[in-house]
């Protein structure tokens, strides 16, 4: 974390601005008019984005506004769309630096409309990375161990864990309070989600204890803080999405234009199918639903089913070879080789055992099978 002097001497994108144009860019109208009557928090999105666009463009806002005006009662077509052509040139660079492009674009296209609509930029044919618009892509477990490798803190490694082993979404992460998930694995959680107000269904796993753990001796905060600490304050939405970007670049997939930070909630999901969870159950786990006990008759056999589903897919999600614990029951070598048979999923078993530490089987309905089939006591 970054002392107070090193705060005071980082350029942040405001700093620029001011360094640039000799006063803030609160201070100029064209901004004041795009951002009038706006909640603080979105005021503060667009003095981000756009402090930065001017000094790409060598331009204060006021003399963009007058620049086009002029621009749109011209008759050359060359100056007409100018500022269009200067907006993609930027957009790319966004996308290279990891950014959300999408949000940059609407927060400049939304200075020029504040302004006056007639000012608006046609963006219609910009090619602009939308979420919505890739194919969908579920990391492997060993590319999210590779993603993991690249983490620098407890912190990052806390943030893709938790990612893909609750399929919990940047916004929601950053919404975190300290106290609020749980220091001991296997405890199943709720939490509201911020943007839906739906309910998340989750269960800690020891990994994601393991570096909460970790990065909570060096957050050293008071309960219901905000857990997740940048250099600047609290952590945004936007900062886990640049920092789990950044990851994916230095892991070398970012040649998959499909694989973004998105992906960790993707490859959750899909697993959660895979091992046939229960339907409601696993809406529940992916927040997608609220008042879901309902279904169940009561919010005790919701948790259960929580429960139960994250310890039957926690072998295939296991990051660190993390045991499964409590109530379990073991295996012994002799069994290990007859299971191997006939799941494949002990494989993953056998490089335990390899290493010499005890995997114990938590799952009620795999036990039970495994005893029917006179594999196990």
């Amino acid at each position: 974390m970054l002392t107070q002097k090193e705060k005071e001497k980082a350029i942040t994108p405001k700093k620029a601005f001011l360094k640039r144009f000799g006063k803030k860019i609160d201070e100029y109208s064209s901004f004041q008019r795009a951002t009038e009557g706006l909640k603080l928090q979105t005021v503060k999105g667009y003095r981000s984005v756009l402090s930065r666009f001017f000094v790409y463009l060598d331009e204060d806002p006021d003399t963009v506004i007058a620049n086009r005006q002029q621009d749109v009662t011209c008759i050359d077509m060359l100056n007409i769309n100018r500022y269009e052509r200067k907006v993609t040139s930027y957009i790319k660079i966004v996308e290279m630096e990891g950014f959300v492009s999408v949000v940059f674009l609407n927060r400049i296209q939304g200075f020029f409309t504040n302004n006056s609509k007639r000012l608006s930029l046609d963006l219609g044919k910009l090619d602009v990375s939308d979420e919505s618009k890739r194919t969908k892509y579920s990391p492997t477990v060993d590319e999210v161990k590779r993603l993991l490798s690249f983490a620098n803190s407890s912190r990052d490694k806390f943030i893709v864990t938790l990612a893909f082993q609750n399929g919990v979404l940047p916004v929601d992460i950053v919404g975190l309070k300290i106290g609020e998930y749980p220091t001991e694995p296997w405890v199943y959680y709720k939490k509201q989600r911020s943007k839906t107000k739906k309910t998340w269904h989750g269960v800690s796993t020891p990994d994601i204890v393991m570096f909460l753990k970790d990065y909570l001796v060096v957050r050293n905060g008071k309960e219901k803080e905000p857990l997740l600490l940048g250099r600047f304050g609290p952590m945004t939405a936007d900062a886990v999405k640049f920092m789990l970007q950044e990851l994916i670049v230095r892991a070398g997939f970012d040649s998959n234009p499909n694989f973004i930070p998105k992906c960790l909630r993707d490859g959750f999901e899909d697993i959660l199918v895979d091992a046939d969870v229960y339907t409601k159950t696993k809406e529940a786990m992916m927040g997608h639903c609220g008042a879901i006990a309902h279904s169940y008759g009561d919010a005790k056999k919701l948790e259960k089913r929580v429960v139960e589903a994250m310890t039957t897919i926690y072998p295939y999600i296991s990051l660190t070879g993390q045991n499964n614990v409590v109530n379990s029951v073991g295996i012994t070598d002799q069994e290990l080789i007859k299971i191997a048979k006939i799941l494949p999923i002990w494989e993953k078993i056998a490089e335990h055992y390899k290493n010499d530490e005890l995997f114990i089987i938590k799952d009620k309905g795999i036990r039970d099978r495994l005893r029917g089939e006179g594999l196990i006591s």
